[in-house]
C-alpha cells in the first residue's frame, strides 16, 4: 500500500490469515487403558482402527480401551493411545514335578500345600488344600485308577448324604447308597485284602479296616479336620464322624458335617498321553490360568510348565525316582518387553562374539510365542565386492510355534543386504533401527537409540562391539547364545530344549526351506518362551551353525563330519545352509496370569480390568498415574481430551482425581470419566462425584450396550468408551464450541440400548448434581441429554461447550504466540500477534462461537516496567455463545377479537 493516500484512487494490501502452527490439525484425544498387546506408557499415535489392531489387538470384553477407541476413531482422525500395563509382579507357590532328573511339570497355585506320591499305572497323587473332601478307596496293588469321590456340601445334612452318594455310585470297586441322612460305603466283601477305606482330612490320613481302630469291633471314630474354614468358622470343628461297620459296609453319620464343607482335596494326575484315563495332567490343571477346568477344583492353581512332548508314550510307575519340590515362583517385578538371546558369530581364534540382540516393540507376555527372528542369506567376509565385511538378512515371522519351515510362517517383515559397517547405507541398525523409549514414575520420556525405528515390530540392541568396531569385520552372525532355563541349572540336561540339526522335512526329505535352530516342531520349545522368573538364567545350550553337518552338496542331506574345521567351511560355503530360527523370550504382562480381569457390575476398587487402584499405592494406581503422567507435558503431546475407560470415581478417585489435576495444569485439555460401574443407581452415581468441582472434567450416566466387532455379540461399556466418539463428531459437523448432546449431534447410533430408560425427574436429578443423563426416546434412539462440567458454582464455563471453546481458543493462540517468543518487544509483534488472533477470533464469532470480543496488546498492558521484565502482554476478552438448553414456550389463549401484543 502507498505511504501517503492523498488524490483518489483504489489502494491494495495483503495480510497473510493462512498461518497455521503445525500441528493445529492433528489434535486428538488420549485414551488410557489396558490393550492385548502394544508398547506399554509410550504415547503412540495411531490414525485408524485397523492400525489400532495391528499395533495393540483388537477388541475384548475384558478391556474397555479398544471399545473406546473404535467409537472414537469413527469420526476423528487421530487419537493418541496409553497402554497400560502391571508394574507390581507377582509371586505364588509353586511345584516342580520331576521323574528322575527330568522336570515333568510345574504347577503354580495362590494357596494350594501339595505332596506327591507314585500310585499304579503311572497315576500321581497331589493332596492340597483347596476346600472340597475327597474318597480314594485303597485298590489292590496293579489295579486301574483309583476312584475318586467328592464329598459335597449340601443345605441339609440328607442332601448332602444324597449328593455324596450320588457322586461315589456306579465308580465302581464299591456299592454306595444313601438312607435317612447316612451314606453307605460297601467294600468288596468282608475279610478281603480291599475292604478298606482311607480318609483324608488335613494333615491326617487314616484308613479304616474291619476291626481296626474299631470299638467292640465295630465303630471307628473318623478324625475331623484340624483347622477352621475359610470364612473363620469351624469346619466340622469338635465334631466325629461315626462309621460303622456292618457286613463290609462303612455308614456315615453325624449331626453337623451336611452344612460344612471338608478342607482336602486329592488330585490323581498321570503324564501318559496315551493313557484311558482322565487324568492326565493337562486335563486336570488348566494350562490357561484363567481357565477352570470342567468339573475339576482347580481354581487355585494351574500348569504353568508342562512337558508334552516327553510325556508321550512314557508310563511312568511306581518304581519311578519322583520328587515333588515346593518353590515360589517369583515373575520379574515389572512389566517387559521380549528379546532375543544374543546373536553371536562364528568361532574365530577360539571365541565367538555377542553381535547383537532383537528386542520386541510390544510389550507383554503374549509377543514370546508369537514372532521369532530369522538370520539368512550368510555371506562371509571377503564374497562381496568393494566391502571387508560380510552381509545377512533378517526377517521379523509371526509363527504359531508349529513349523521350521520358512514357506508357512507368516514373514512380517524383511531386511536383505545387511552388514555390521557402521559407515555404510546398509548398516543394519540404520536399517531396523534401535530406538525405544524408557519413561519413569513422573512420566518423563527418555529416547534411547541412534537411528529411527523403521520396523513396526522390533528394533537391534546390544551391539556397542559392533559400533565401536571393536569386533572383526570378519564377524556374520551364525547362532544365538543359550536361551534363559527357567527351570534352573539343575535342568540343563532336559532334552525338550533340542535344535533342528537337518534340513530335512518330516518325511526325512532334504529341504532347503527348513530353518537350523530351534526345534519348533517340538511343543515343549514353547514352554521356555515365557517371562523369565526366579527359578534363575539356568544352564542351557547355545546354537550355532558350525555344530551342524552341512554338505557340499546342497542339495542333500549330507552325512556326519567328524573334523569340525570341515564342517565350519561346509556350512560357511553355502548359502542355503545358512538359515537358523532364533526365539523371543522375557516378555511379560507385569501382574499375576491367574488374578481375574473384573469388568461391568463385578468392578471394585481392587479390580477393574485386572487392576488394583484402592489405594494410592497399589500397582494399578501406580500403573495408571504413570501413564496420565506420560501425556501431562503439553509441549510434548498436544490433546484436548483425556479418557480412561473402566476407572470408576466411586471406587477408584486417586486416579481420577490425579488426571483431573493433571487436565487442569495443562489447561487446554478436557477430561471425560465414569463415575459408575455396571448398575449403580442415579444416587450411587450423584453422590460419587459430589465432592467434585472442576470444569475440566465431565461424567455420564447410564453405562450403554453396543455390539463387539468380533464376535457381534452385544457388550455393557462404560459411557466414557461412547462419549468422545460423540465429541468427535461434533468438531466434524460442527466446531468445538457446539454442545455435543441432543438429537442432531448427541444421538449414540451404535449404541443398542442404555443400562436404563430414564425417566424426566430421573433426568432432572441427574442433571441437578451435574451428571449428564444417557437418555432412551422412542423414535429417536439413546441420546446424551446434557452437557455440563462438574464445575460447582453457575457460570459459562458450568457447560462442556464452553469450556472446549476455551481449550480451542487457547491452544490456537497459545501455539501461533510460540513464534513471537525471544522477538523484540515491540509495536511490529505485537501487531504480529493481532494480526493472527482478531482474525481467528472473528471466524470463531462468524461461526457462533462467540457473541462478542476484544483482544488488546498496546501500552495499556505494556507498560515500559512491563517491558523491562521482558514480558509481552495481552488481554483477550469473549463472550461466549451460550446454548439453548431450557426452550420455554408460552401458550397465551385470548377471547375472539382481542389484539395481539407488539
Amino acid at each position: 500500500m502507498a505511504e501517503r493516500i492523498v488524490s483518489p484512487g483504489v489502494f491494495t494490501r495483503e495480510r497473510d490469515l493462512s498461518f497455521l502452527p503445525q500441528g493445529i490439525a492433528d489434535i486428538g484425544a488420549a485414551i488410557i487403558g489396558p490393550t492385548l498387546k502394544g508398547p506399554a506408557f509410550v504415547p503412540t499415535v495411531v490414525r485408524n482402527f485397523p492400525e489400532f489392531e495391528e499395533m495393540f489387538g483388537s477388541t475384548d470384553k475384558r478391556y474397555y480401551t479398544p471399545y473406546a477407541v473404535e467409537q472414537y476413531l469413527r469420526s476423528a482422525g487421530t487419537v493418541t493411545i496409553v497402554r497400560v500395563l502391571n508394574t507390581a509382579g507377582y509371586s505364588v507357590d509353586s511345584l516342580a514335578i520331576k521323574i528322575g532328573s527330568t522336570t515333568a511339570a510345574v504347577i503354580a497355585s495362590g494357596d494350594l500345600t501339595l505332596t506327591g506320591t507314585i500310585e499304579d499305572n503311572d497315576q500321581f497323587v497331589l493332596v492340597g488344600t483347596d476346600g472340597t473332601y475327597t474318597f480314594i478307596p485303597q485298590g489292590q496293588p496293579g489295579t486301574d485308577i483309583p476312584n475318586v469321590y467328592f464329598f459335597q456340601s449340601g443345605s441339609t445334612l440328607t442332601a448332602t448324604a444324597t449328593n455324596l452318594a450320588a457322586e461315589m455310585t456306579g465308580k465302581g470297586g464299591v456299592a454306595v447308597t444313601s438312607a435317612a441322612a447316612k451314606v453307605i460305603v460297601s467294600a468288596s466283601a468282608a475279610g478281603t485284602a480291599g475292604n478298606s477305606i482311607t480318609f483324608t482330612s488335613g494333615s491326617t490320613t487314616t484308613t479304616l479296616s474291619e476291626g481296626a481302630n474299631s470299638v467292640g469291633g465295630r465303630t471307628l471314630a473318623v478324625l475331623a479336620p484340624s483347622r477352621g474354614g475359610s470364612d473363620g468358622t469351624a469346619d466340622l470343628e469338635g465334631s466325629t464322624i461315626v462309621g460303622t461297620w456292618a457286613s463290609a459296609s462303612l455308614v456315615l453319620s453325624g449331626s453337623n458335617w451336611g452344612a460344612k464343607s471338608l478342607t482336602s482335596y486329592t488330585y490323581v494326575i498321570g503324564f501318559d498321553t496315551g493313557s484311558t484315563y482322565a487324568s492326565y495332567i493337562e486335563d486336570v490343571f488348566s494350562k490357561d490360568a484363567q481357565v477352570q477346568k470342567s468339573g475339576q477344583n482347580t481354581v487355585s492353581a494351574y500348569l504353568y510348565k508342562s512337558f508334552k512332548y516327553e510325556h508321550s508314550g512314557k508310563l511312568w510307575d511306581k518304581d519311578d525316582d519322583v520328587t515333588v519340590e515346593d518353590g515360589t515362583l517369583n515373575l520379574a517385578v515389572t512389566y517387559n518387553n521380549a528379546e532375543t538371546p544374543y546373536i553371536q558369530s562364528q568361532t574365530i581364534n577360539s571365541a565367538k562374539y555377542n553381535l547383537f540382540k532383537v528386542q520386541s516393540r510390544s510389550h507383554g507376555s503374549d509377543v514370546n510365542n508369537k514372532f521369532k527372528i530369522v538370520v539368512l542369506n550368510v555371506k562371509k567376509a571377503g564374497t562381496i565386492a568393494g566391502s571387508d565385511y560380510g552381509s545377512f538378512s533378517v526377517q521379523v515371522r509371526q509363527t504359531g510355534l508349529n513349523d521350521n519351515n520358512l514357506t508357512k510362517d507368516n514373514i512380517l517383515e524383511q531386511w536383505d543386504g545387511l552388514n555390521f559397517d557402521p559407515l555404510s547405507p546398509n548398516y543394519f541398525a540404520r536399517r531396523v533401527g534401535d530406538r525405544y523409549v524408557t519413561i519413569d514414575a513422573n512420566g518423563k520420556l527418555t529416547y534411547n537409540g541412534d537411528w529411527p525405528n523403521l520396523s513396526k515390530y522390533i528394533y537391534v540392541s546390544d551391539f556397542s562391539a559392533i559400533a565401536d568396531s571393536e569386533s572383526p569385520k570378519t564377524v556374520v552372525p551364525m547362532g544365538h547364545a543359550a536361551v534363559n532355563n527357567p527351570f534352573g541349572s539343575d535342568d540343563s540336561s532336559i532334552p525338550a530344549w533340542t535344535f533342528k540339526a537337518t534340513q530335512s522335512n518330516a518325511a526325512g526329505e532334504f529341504d532347503s526351506n527348513v530353518l537350523y535352530g530351534v526345534d519348533y516342531a517340538n511343543a515343549d520349545a514353547g514352554e521356555y518362551l515365557g517371562p523369565v522368573n526366579s527359578f534363575g538364567d539356568g544352564a542351557n545350550k547355545s546354537m550355532s551353525l558350525e555344530d551342524f553337518n552341512g554338505h557340499t552338496d546342497a542339495s542333500t542331506l549330507g552325512t556326519t563330519y567328524s573334523d569340525g574345521t570341515e564342517k565350519v567351511t561346509l556350512v560357511l560355503s553355502h548359502i542355503k545352509q545358512r538359515k537358523f530360527v532364533v526365539p523371543f523370550q522375557g516378555g511379560y504382562d507385569g501382574d499375576n496370569p491367574a488374578a481375574p480381569k473384573y469388568t461391568g457390575a463385578n468392578i471394585v476398587n481392587t479390580n477393574t480390568q485386572g487392576f488394583d487402584c484402592s489405594t494410592s499405592t497399589t500397582g494399578g494406581t501406580i500403573s495408571y498415574k504413570k501413564a496420565i503422567n506420560a501425556v501431562s507435558n503439553a509441549d510434548e503431546f498436544d490433546i484436548n481430551m483425556l479418557v480412561t475407560p473402566g476407572i470408576v470415581h466411586g471406587l477408584h478417585s486417586k486416579i481420577t482425581n490425579h488426571a483431573i489435576s493433571k487436565m487442569e495444569a495443562r489447561g487446554d485439555a478436557f477430561y471425560v470419566f465414569d463415575c459408575g460401574i455396571y448398575g449403580d443407581t442415579i444416587t450411587s452415581a450423584t453422590n460419587a462425584i459430589s465432592a467434585l468441582d472442576t470444569n475440566y472434567a465431565a461424567t455420564y450416566y447410564p453405562w450403554v450396550k453396543i455390539v463387539d466387532r468380533n464376535t457381534s455379540l452385544p457388550v455393557w461399556v462404560p459411557p466414557s468408551c461412547v462419549l468422545p466418539g460423540v465429541i468427535a463428531y461434533t468438531d466434524k459437523v460442527a466446531h468445538e464450541w457446539f454442545a455435543p448432546a441432543g438429537l442432531n449431534r448427541g444421538g449414540l447410533t451404535t449404541v443398542l440400548e442404555a443400562q436404563t430408560r430414564l425417566t424426566h425427574s430421573e433426568r432432572d436429578d441427574l442433571y441437578e448434581e451435574r451428571v449428564n443423563p444417557i437418555a432412551s426416546f422412542p423414535g429417536q434412539g439413546v441420546v446424551v441429554w446434557g452437557q455440563k462440567t462438574l464445575q460447582a458454582r453457575p457460570s459459562a464455563l458450568d457447560r462442556v461447550n464452553v469450556r472446549r471453546l476455551l481449550i480451542r481458543l487457547k491452544k490456537f493462540i497459545a501455539s501461533s504466540s510460540r513464534y513471537l517468543v525471544f522477538e523484540q518487544n515491540s509495536t511490529a509483534t505485537r501487531n504480529r500477534f493481532l494480526n493472527i488472533v482478531n482474525p481467528f477470533l472473528e471466524s470463531v464469532q462468524a461461526n457462533s462461537g462467540l457473541s462478542a470480543f476484544r483482544v488488546v496488546m498496546d501500552d495499556s498492558n505494556n507498560t515500559a516496567d512491563v517491558v523491562d521484565r521482558n514480558q509481552l502482554v495481552g488481554q483477550i476478552f469473549i463472550q461466549p455463545t451460550r446454548t439453548a438448553e431450557f426452550i420455554v414456550l408460552d401458550f397465551v389463549v385470548q377471547p375472539t377479537g382481542a389484539a395481539f401484543p407488539e
